[in-house]
């Protein structure tokens, strides 16, 4: 049975500009477990959706972060999480039948390139769509704004530094691949290494790449300890947004090389952290909740609200989120700008 969590009107008494640490432990004993929802009986209707089989985590991100910026800038916003399970045509009809019934205007959907698809296909005139788990270049359906990551931009910095010759090392998941697609667009590797569990055969090819070369790693921050560990002598080791997390600052020396490329903006405000806080949300790395919230704040400021101000300097522009990339070095377990 899956359980709802109903965050009520205790919320609404605790403007921005009062919020304080006293506040915050107020609003966390102030939280009931009824339903996925914030309600304050408005027209200003959004709706979640999320097949959370097809998304994981990405989709508690989604719901988190919205809820968090609703929060924080004490709107007045119906806010709706409808699971759909899985991105099946009949599972993804169901939800947008039931979100057009309850009168949502603003859809944002945590979902892969088939529920994009599927949704840009099916929209509604009238009614806006976000999605914050895609970046514009992996669709283009015309109905829809895309939050994702710009990876292609990332990978276009990194190749500017990159030490020739040089290696890519991936694991075999989607995104690990049109990581490798995009690097080759900027830079031709030596060999692309593949492997799915990184056993002793895969570290004896390892052992084959000479010391002097660039690599590049496109794969997630537990498999990326294997490998730097194996690579602790290369001058320059590169990786993009998967591997700005706080996991790798806990690796120590063997991360003493590595640049990883970042895009969340580094001035987040402190009464928005604070409320993502709440929802074990660290912005300064879940760029999906960071997304979300600027796609509502979007919406908010320009089609609710126009005398309330963004809080963001991320701008969308050509139906999608621009997300300028900076490069990052790792200093005493913390990132900071290369």
């Amino acid at each position: 049975m899956r359980f709802f969590v109903f965050l009520f009107l205790a919320f609404t008494f605790i403007k921005a500009e009062d919020f304080n640490e006293e506040n915050l432990t107020e609003i966390s004993q102030k939280s009931w477990i009824i339903d996925d929802s914030l309600k304050f009986q408005t027209n200003n209707k959004i709706a979640i959706l999320i097949p959370e089989i097809a998304v994981g985590s990405y989709g508690e991100s989604v719901k988190n972060g919205i809820f968090a910026y609703i929060l924080s800038n004490n709107l007045e916003m119906d806010a709706k999480v409808y699971y759909c399970g899985d991105e099946n045509e009949s599972s993804l009809q169901k939800a947008l039948d039931e979100i057009n019934e309850d009168g949502a205007s603003i859809i944002i959907a945590s979902v892969s390139s088939k529920g994009a698809k599927f949704i840009d296909e099916n929209a509604v005139f009238g009614k806006f769509y976000y999605i914050p788990t895609l970046p514009k270049s992996f669709g283009s359906f015309g109905n829809i704004i895309y939050g994702g990551i710009d990876y292609r931009s990332q990978t276009k910095m990194l190749s500017k530094i990159a030490k020739k010759p040089i290696y890519f090392i991936s694991d075999t998941n989607y995104i690990s691949e049109i990581l490798n697609e995009y690097f080759d667009d900027e830079i031709k590797p030596v060999k692309i290494l593949r492997s799915s569990n990184f056993d002793f055969t895969f570290l004896k090819e390892l052992d084959k790449v000479p010391q002097n070369s660039g690599v590049v790693l496109n794969l997630a921050p537990y498999n990326a300890k294997i490998i730097l560990d194996n690579l602790q002598n290369q001058k320059l080791i590169l990786s993009t947004q998967i591997n700005f997390t706080p996991e790798i600052l806990n690796y120590g020396e063997i991360t003493k090389n590595l640049i990883v490329a970042n895009s969340i903006d580094d001035e987040i405000p402190p009464t928005i952290e604070n409320f993502a806080n709440v929802f074990n949300i660290n912005l300064k790395y879940d760029w999906i909740a960071y997304s979300s919230m600027i796609g509502l704040d979007y919406f908010y400021n320009g089609f609710i609200n126009l005398k309330h101000k963004s809080i963001f300097k991320n701008k969308i522009k050509d139906r999608a989120l621009n997300w300028p990339p900076a490069l990052f070095k790792i200093e005493n377990g913390e990132f900071v700008k290369f």
